[in-house]
């Protein structure tokens, strides 16, 4: 691992360690996550590969990837999809595309259409609820691919 995508990672791990209440670690946490440069991103992401459900590294994982995919959910989708399979893989694919398609639904369902077909259908059945602040136009388009699901 890059040994600053390592020390970022374990100064998150160690802020958050330091937080017994989960709200001020969540807190503290998205507040690290966006001082990471995003370059690091999936370099310190890859240092926590499949976090187990309700760990320490989930929620630092998961700050730093709910970061990159506000600011560039393609290249975080691009990662999701190459990571080891696992909740945390699932979760990210389906943030980083509802993320994506909120900003251009026509890229994410090319993306998306490029899937699998269970993570497709996964991330078409998932990805909806993170489509935060989206037009109705982004909306309507990928509900519209997500009933043709193909």
């Amino acid at each position: 691992m890059h040994p600053m995508a390592r020390d970022m990672l374990d100064r998150m791990l160690r802020a958050g360690r330091a937080e017994p209440d989960p709200a001020r670690r969540r807190a503290a946490l998205d507040n690290a996550a966006r001082g990471i440069p995003r370059a690091f991103y999936g370099l310190v992401l890859n240092g926590v590969p499949d976090p187990a459900p309700a760990s320490l590294e989930f929620e630092v994982a998961h700050a730093v990837f709910l970061r990159w995919a506000w600011i560039t959910p393609d290249y975080a989708a691009a990662w999701a999809a190459a990571s080891p399979r696992g909740t945390f893989r699932n979760e990210a694919m389906a943030e980083a595309a509802g993320r994506w398609a909120g900003k251009n639904p026509g890229e994410a369902v090319t993306w998306v259409r490029s899937l699998a077909p269970g993570d497709r259908r996964w991330v078409f059945e998932n990805a909806g609820p993170f489509m935060k602040r989206a037009s109705l136009a982004a909306l309507d388009a990928w509900q519209q691919a997500a009933r043709s699901n193909s």
